[in-house]
C-alpha cells in the first residue's frame, strides 16, 4: 500500500483549497453539524432506492410505514429527520406527526421510522426523501 502525504489540497483551477484535516471532517460522520444520511426512493410497488449516503436498505413496514437503514450507526438519537413524500406533480401529501411515544420508538442510532398519509390513510408514494442532520 503507498501512502500520500499533503498538507493542503487545491482544485485544478486553484480557486479553492483546503487542509487535509477540513477535508477529513467533511466524510466524518460522527461530526456535528453535517447531513448524516440521506435518500431518495420510491415506494410504489417493490422499495427502491434511486440514490443515497449512509443508508443500507429500507424496510417495507407496511403501507405508507418505511425504516431508513443506516450504513454506519449514529453516535446518539438526538438529530433531526426530515421526510417528505410526493406524487412527482402538483399535488402534494401529508406527513404523519409522532407522538413522543412513538418518537422515541420511531428514532434510533441504527434506524429511522416514517409513516406517510394522504387523506388520513396510509399511502405509499412515488417520490420519498429523508435527510438525517445532527
Amino acid at each position: 500500500m503507498s501512502t500520500i502525504k499533503v498538507s493542503t489540497i487545491k482544485n485544478l483551477t486553484e480557486t479553492y483549497s483546503a487542509s487535509t484535516d477540513t477535508v477529513a471532517k467533511l466524510t466524518d460522520v460522527s461530526a456535528v453539524d453535517r447531513c448524516k444520511a440521506w435518500v431518495n426512493w420510491n415506494s410504489i410497488g417493490t422499495v427502491a432506492i434511486r440514490a443515497s449516503y449512509n443508508c443500507s436498505s429500507i424496510t417495507d413496514n407496511g403501507t405508507g410505514m418505511f425504516s431508513v437503514n443506516f450504513s454506519t450507526p449514529l453516535s446518539d438519537t438526538k438529530y433531526s429527520a426530515v421526510y417528505t413524500t410526493g406524487f412527482g406533480g402538483a399535488t402534494t401529501c401529508g406527513i404523519h406527526a409522532y407522538t413522543e411515544a412513538e418518537l422515541v420508538a420511531a428514532m434510533t442510532t441504527s434506524l429511522v421510522k416514517f409513516t406517510s398519509r394522504h387523506s388520513a390513510i396510509e399511502a405509499d408514494f412515488p417520490i420519498n426523501c429523508v435527510s438525517i442532520f445532527r
